[in-house]
């Protein structure tokens, strides 16, 4: 048994160019640093800096309250996200 966490499939979609390069970046990893990087360690390991630099910036460090599911394509409202956003304490 692995002690690796479970992985889940994330469906987003992203400008070509982005997608260009994450790929090309995953193919640099593989020849100049480790031959067994993915394009799924590149995306995690990119999504969990920027969360936390996300977290740092605009809820004072802390994560914010986990959600069961985000609707597909939905906006959420300033009013109706305060629960979950500290940024509006600080001042």
């Amino acid at each position: 048994m692995s002690d690796e966490p479970r992985r889940e499939r994330l469906a987003t979609q992203i400008t070509a160019s982005t997608n260009q390069r994450i790929r090309a970046a995953t193919v640099g990893m593989q020849r100049r640093v480790d031959p067994g990087y993915t394009l799924a360690q590149l995306v995690d390991e990119a999504l969990r800096s920027y969360v936390t630099r996300l977290e740092k910036e605009h809820n004072d460090g802390q994560a914010w309250p986990q959600l069961e599911r985000l609707r597909p394509g939905r906006r959420v409202s300033p009013r109706r996200a305060s629960d979950g956003d500290r940024s509006s304490e600080t001042g």
